[in-house]
């Protein structure tokens, strides 16, 4: 069963000149990274990136004419020799931007679509 929200999509402009939507859109996450359900496992990442290199590498490859191969392959360098996470597991949204925020009267509120919601 789907619950509807009252609400519009948000836009970039209608949350630029909001800081009252930045400080409730970081509270959300501040709060989201901290949230901690029983019984759910976070995801096991301790082998890191450098697992996903291969087919990291393969799927730019393929990419390639498309996308800038060298313009994407630079950031992925970067985060390979990146320092390790230093803290717990945290949750994330996975797919946060304006089409997943509801606003109503020009104020945030809602954040939806947590499908690719995962904790690590």
């Amino acid at each position: 069963m789907s619950r509807w929200l009252d609400g519009e999509v948000a836009t970039v402009e209608a949350l630029a000149g909001s800081s009252e939507a930045a400080v409730q859109l970081a509270e959300f996450l501040t709060f989201l990274q901290q949230f901690a359900p029983e019984g759910v496992l976070a995801e096991d990442t301790s082998a890191g990136l450098p697992v996903r290199d291969r087919a990291t590498r393969a799927a730019i490859a393929q990419a390639d004419g498309v996308f800038d191969a060298t313009a994407m392959t630079g950031p992925w360098d970067a985060a390979l020799i990146a320092p390790g996470r230093d803290r717990p597991p945290a949750w994330f949204h996975g797919d946060f931007h304006t089409g997943n925020l509801l606003t109503v009267d020009g104020r945030l509120s809602a954040v939806i679509v947590f499908g690719a919601a995962r904790r690590r």
